[in-house]
């Protein structure tokens, strides 16, 4: 197998690659251990959006950093992309979520009474690929 390398992406390729998949994990942490939540999402206004139960669980992460990654790996060759997202968190009913996200959020009715709002203060991404020659 060639070898194989970290290389990073620019913010406007990460943010590109955000709007690619459905699906993400929102990274907390909970008596004070690491916890990740895997979510269905969309991206509004520079913010990630996920609809949820409005429960105890999600009310302790309203104003909150958080992470959130993205991911696309083929485990066969080894390559891909993966995409880390940190941000304050905010957890907001559906009466205010146009307000909040800039826009209605499309999701199906059976996914929740709130949506957790993340706004995007920090996104790195790297590219996982084959190792490319230094220029001479």
């Amino acid at each position: 197998m060639p070898a194989r390398e970290l290389r990073p992406l620019p913010v406007a390729e990460c943010i590109h690659l955000l709007h690619s998949i459905p699906i993400g994990r929102v990274i907390y942490t909970e008596g004070a251990l690491p916890a990740v939540l895997p979510v269905r999402f969309t991206l509004s206004d520079g913010r990630i959006v996920v609809r949820c139960a409005r429960d105890r669980s999600v009310e302790r992460l309203d104003r909150a950093m958080v992470g959130f990654e993205v991911d696309r790996i083929d485990a066969d060759s080894g390559t891909g992309w993966s995409i880390l997202v940190l941000g304050e968190a905010l957890v907001v009913g559906p009466e205010r979520i146009a307000e909040v996200a800039g826009r209605p959020i499309p999701l199906p009715p059976d996914s929740g009474d709130a949506f957790l709002v993340i706004d995007i203060e920090h996104v790195a991404g790297r590219r996982h690929g084959p190792k490319v020659p230094a220029d001479r």
